[in-house]
């Protein structure tokens, strides 16, 4: 990897990576705090713990309560990190105009964001199938635990915590400021990779790892072609409503029960999927908008 030049490599290191350390601090943070509101529910049902057998009962409780919540302790997480993900964008949209690096991009035509959406969906529905043809979304039991106790919650609320607030909270993570500053001291080809992979990494497991590695390289190309965050945020809210949508209601159950459905629908998503990219290929790419219109947006 050829490093841009840049004034130490500890710091450079931090400077990638402390956004996501941070978000994920915020997470452990509130995790923590609702696990104790539980604990201290859960002890009221109690006159005294005094014996092992009834410790253990209580921490069987607290922890059966706290996996029930655990979609909507991560939407409250993810919630309360937007704040601090926009004060760290903005710091870094002023470091960018004092060292004159900052660009300003044309706006893409609102209907163009379409193909993003029917991108997002089509490439989730694919990867998960190809998931499902390579055994990995069964061959892990990790994840299969996952699916069962993250999908249990209120529907609205899946929807806006899953469709809407972690998308917009990752992708200030891991578009907007890590692959940002990946570029900043990598090759692209290097940033674009590092990044699809921490976003990968961060999911905790092989199947959702995979998952995410391959959106995560698909998210980072409608960034560039849009530049803009509000096209991965669009891709990210489809794929994770889609995956809402299939886990409460099953609509998608039915492919597996035939290896013709099953692999036509694949097939036929995946041609949706190349069919959105040639289109974005076609009509998006939002150029840079000259120094003088630039001054006048800021």
């Amino acid at each position: 990897m050829n490093k841009k030049s840049e004034t130490g490599a500890g710091r450079k290191l931090w400077r990638v990576f402390y956004p996501a350390l941070a978000y994920n601090g915020v997470s452990y943070l509130v995790s923590l705090l609702a696990t104790f509101v539980i604990m201290g529910a859960v002890s009221l049902q109690y006159d005294s713990i005094h014996t092992a057998a009834l410790y253990q009962e209580f921490l069987e409780k607290v922890l059966e309560i706290s996996l029930s919540y655990a979609y909507e302790i991560q939407a409250a997480a993810a919630l309360l990190s937007i704040p601090l993900m926009m004060w760290f964008l903005r710091m870094d949209k002023k470091r960018k105009k004092a060292e004159g690096t900052w660009r300003v991009y044309e706006k893409v035509a609102p209907m163009h964001y379409l193909f993003v959406l029917l991108l997002g969906l089509a490439a989730s529905f694919a990867a998960n199938n190809m998931m499902v043809i390579s055994g990995l979304a069964g061959a892990s039991e990790e994840y299969t635990q996952l699916t069962e106790s993250f999908f249990k919650g209120n529907l609205a609320i899946e929807f806006l915590g899953l469709g809407l607030i972690i998308p917009i909270a990752e992708e200030m993570v891991f578009r907007g400021l890590m692959y940002e500053r990946m570029k900043e001291i990598l090759d692209f080809k290097w940033a674009v990779v590092l990044a699809a992979f921490s976003f990968g990494v961060v999911h905790g497991n092989l199947v959702q790892g995979v998952f995410s590695f391959f959106l995560g390289l698909l998210m980072i190309y409608v960034y560039e072609r849009y530049h803009s965050l509000l096209a991965p945020v669009l891709f990210h809210m489809a794929s994770n409503i889609l995956a809402v949508i299939q886990s409460e209601t099953g609509f998608l159950e039915g492919l597996l029960k035939g290896p013709a459905l099953f692999y036509g629908s694949t097939l036929a998503m995946s041609g949706v999927l190349v069919g959105m990219v040639l289109l974005i290929e076609k009509y998006v790419q939002a150029g840079e908008v000259l120094e003088e219109a630039a001054a006048g947006e800021t």
